[in-house]
């Protein structure tokens, strides 16, 4: 029988859940590089910069790259910039 001991339980496992696997969003640039690869760069992470043989695993580098580097931010007590990212596409 389910009783209410058992919904707070799942409650809170779903909680701890949801913050485990809560994610970051951040922008990502991809573009053609040299000798074929694919680079990946993240804005607002300065230097965060990545690539790869296709655009699927420059993805994966980058994403690699970016927890990396929040991690060590996070390592030397350095505040983690925020993802404020507004593009446009323009003629010219």
């Amino acid at each position: 029988m389910f009783v209410e001991e058992d919904r707070m339980y799942i409650e809170n496992y779903y909680f701890i859940l949801y913050i485990k696997l809560k994610k970051q969003m951040r922008q990502v640039v991809l573009y053609p590089g040299e000798d074929n690869m694919w680079v990946a760069e993240c804005p607002s992470l300065r230097g965060c910069i990545s690539q790869g043989d296709t655009k699927e695993s420059a993805i994966e580098n980058i994403k690699e790259a970016i927890r990396l580097y929040i991690e060590a931010l996070q390592e030397d007590n350095i505040p983690v910039p925020e993802e404020k990212f507004e593009s446009i596409i323009i003629a010219v």
